[in-house]
């Protein structure tokens, strides 16, 4: 509830400051103490700055603190550079993700589904800037109709409202800009943003980057490839499907998915994820697969 909360106060200081502006300038009294709507302003501020940046800083200082500690994240230098970043990208996104948070209360209360989809948790993609753009419109929207109303504020509001509404125009670009893999590939080998758990990796993570590089371990190059190679967890996915209610993609697309998947073409991520819904199709597909693979496995024996 923070986030409508926060919009609430947004809307309502917009409102006090333009009838400010049209000359409704009233002091404020709080504690017994007369205050000008601009001195309150500076106060809550810097409250607000106290209470955000307040735990950073004793977070900062408890990395940093030891040599050992502060090597685990990058060095002093490097870990205050990241948390500056950090500060300022936080700072930025914060607007967007209260118009996010604000509508998804909103669409809750009147039962409406949210919409909460699936995440793209392929690591080589990155978000295109049209669908940025997209997924954005709403805070695109607000930051302008914000923008507009800059004009008609007191020039002390103006100065503080301007982080909110260019945090809301810049949106779109930030959410696009902080997806590219090439950014994070780039912010690594500064040695920013670094975590003691890329630093320093358990035990467990570097037994895994062994096996995983060992030339006799083969990673399945699909989910399809994984189901066909592992027999419970086959059956553990039909099990899943005949469990749950999915929505059955077109027979047509299914067709053409599963016709590229007979000629050897790579599938994207949506035909796979059709295929992988669809109990009948996923049968014949394993099945085949492991003939296949069974086949080529007898083969390579004879030849040794």
């Amino acid at each position: 509830m923070a986030s409508p909360l926060w919009l609430g106060f947004l809307i309502l200081g917009l409102a006090l400051g333009m009838r400010e502006n049209l000359g409704a300038t009233q002091a404020l009294e709080f504690a017994g103490l007369q205050a000008a709507p601009g001195e309150v302003a500076g106060v809550l501020l810097g409250a607000i700055m106290i209470m955000l940046f307040t735990p950073r800083l004793l977070g900062l200082v408890c990395a940093i603190a030891s040599g050992h500690s502060a090597a685990l994240y990058g060095g002093r230098l490097k870990g205050a550079i990241s948390l500056l970043l950090e500060m300022l990208f936080s700072a930025l996104l914060a607007p967007a993700m209260m118009i996010f948070h604000s509508r998804f209360v909103l669409e809750i209360l009147l039962g409406r589904d949210s919409g909460w989809t699936p995440q793209q948790r392929n690591e080589s993609l990155g978000l295109r800037l049209g669908e940025a753009v997209t997924a954005h419109r709403l805070q695109l929207l607000c930051g302008l109709l914000a923008s507009s109303a800059l004009v008609v504020l007191p020039q002390y509001l103006a100065y503080w409202f301007s982080p909110i509404v260019g945090g809301l125009l810049l949106s779109p670009f930030l959410a696009w800009a902080t997806s590219r893999p090439a950014l994070g590939q780039v912010a690594w080998r500064l040695g920013l943003f670094l975590s003691p758990a890329e630093s320093q990796p358990e035990p467990v993570i570097l037994r895994a980057r062994e096996l995983a590089a060992h030339p006799l371990v083969s990673p399945p190059n699909s989910a399809l490839q994984a189901l066909a190679n592992d027999q419970k967890l086959f059956f553990l996915h039909l099990a899943i499907l005949n469990a749950t209610t999915w929505e059955a993609p077109q027979r047509e697309f299914l067709e053409q998915a599963l016709e590229k998947h007979r000629k050897g073409i790579l599938l994207s991520d949506k035909e796979e994820i059709a295929l992988l819904s669809d109990t009948e199709l996923l049968e014949e597909i394993v099945a085949i697969q492991s003939r296949l693979e069974g086949f080529t496995a007898r083969q390579l024996k004879q030849v040794a």
